[in-house]
């Protein structure tokens, strides 16, 4: 019986396929250039020390944040109480306004307020009063408060001020202040009981015209109304006052007024106007009409229209003309500068 020979292979050493790291060695050893190291070859010593800083720094932030937290988000800094200064109650005393400030920062944290909230707030204020132009916070001691206290010197911008206290017993939506029938203040019945109180010092844009109906006065400024303007309101007081007839006497808004002649339009004929008679008196805008009065200290009254101010220069021609060749000018009592075409006009005497 033959056994079967078997021959033996040769030992063949595998090879191993070439990883990342060794062709890129490969490949700097054929073109010469060496790559980067990237390794750090930190001692036990210092990963260690690395370590510790690691946990100091996370304990830090940790602590740190508990402290603010402690200090600033105490429930003594949530706004509980508000003053005006009295900067703001002289230049718009409204009781609705100071019940949007109110409850806009009705405990709030205020440092949060102040870092945060504050654009927030004012937004929230400008939708239902744009002519408030900035808001500016400031936090005061409060300290034991009565009415019959109360000084005339003030010491800082938050004397002499209107005080919110936000106990159960107020919060409603009426503020705890007696006031007069024309809405000034007549007294103050502030009971304190320490803690922080949150000033307010509002900033106001003045209106571009105001509008007088009737006894109520609007101020206006581009496509925004503002609220009713007071006698005591220092806003607007300066401002160029749109007068208009008896007949409206019985309307209490602005809405629908400017329908058929827009703010921007007035704005462009006043100072024309107001160049053109300079002893304009009044202004009085027939409203329904593109057509306006102006009222002057000799006891003429002149109409014209303001529809534009291509219209408004041609009146303005024959304006002139009328007063260089009508004899005894000064003696008319009115003037209709466009009542029925562009060469005539309407006159009538005193």
């Amino acid at each position: 019986m033959s056994k079967s020979l078997v021959r033996a292979r040769p030992f063949a050493k595998k090879k191993k396929p070439l990883s990342l790291k060794r062709m890129a060695h490969k490949a700097a050893k054929k073109t010469g250039i060496p790559l980067p190291s990237f390794s750090l070859n930190l001692s036990k010593t210092t990963k260690s020390v690395l370590s510790w800083s690691a946990i100091a720094a996370i304990l830090l932030f940790f602590t740190f944040t508990f402290l603010i937290k402690g200090i600033l988000f105490q429930e003594k800094f949530q706004i509980t109480s508000v003053r005006f200064s009295q900067q703001t109650l002289e230049t718009y005393e409204d009781i609705d306004l100071f019940n949007t400030v109110y409850r806009a920062v009705k405990d709030k944290n205020f440092y949060m307020l102040i870092r945060f909230d504050k654009e927030e707030v004012l937004a929230a204020i400008q939708e239902d009063f744009p002519q408030i132009q900035d808001i500016r916070f400031q936090l005061e001691r409060n300290q034991e408060t009565h009415a019959e206290e109360e000084t005339e010197e003030s010491t800082t911008w938050l004397a002499d001020l209107i005080l919110w206290e936000s106990r159960e017993k107020n919060l409603t939506n009426q503020l705890p202040i007696n006031l007069t029938n024309t809405g000034k203040i007549q007294e103050r019945n502030v009971q304190s009981t320490g803690g922080w109180i949150l000033g307010v010092d509002l900033t106001f844009v003045e209106p571009l015209l105001v509008v007088k109906l009737w006894e109520k006065k609007f101020g206006v400024r581009g496509d925004s109304l503002f609220r009713e303007l007071e006698p005591n309101h220092a806003l607007g007081m300066d401002t160029f006052l749109i007068d208009t007839p008896q007949y409206l006497s019985g309307i209490t808004t602005l809405s629908g007024f400017f329908f058929e002649i827009p703010v921007s339009t007035f704005l462009k004929a006043i100072p024309l106007i107001q160049e053109k008679f300079p002893t304009m008196e009044r202004f009085v805008y027939l409203a329904g009409s593109s057509r306006i009065a102006v009222f002057t200290n000799q006891e003429q009254v002149f109409y014209l229209n303001i529809a534009s101010s291509e219209l408004l220069q041609k009146q303005f021609q024959k304006y002139d003309t009328l007063k260089q060749r009508y004899p005894n000018f000064d003696q008319l009592l009115s003037v209709d500068l466009w009542a029925l075409d562009e060469t005539k006009v309407i006159v009538r005497k005193k």
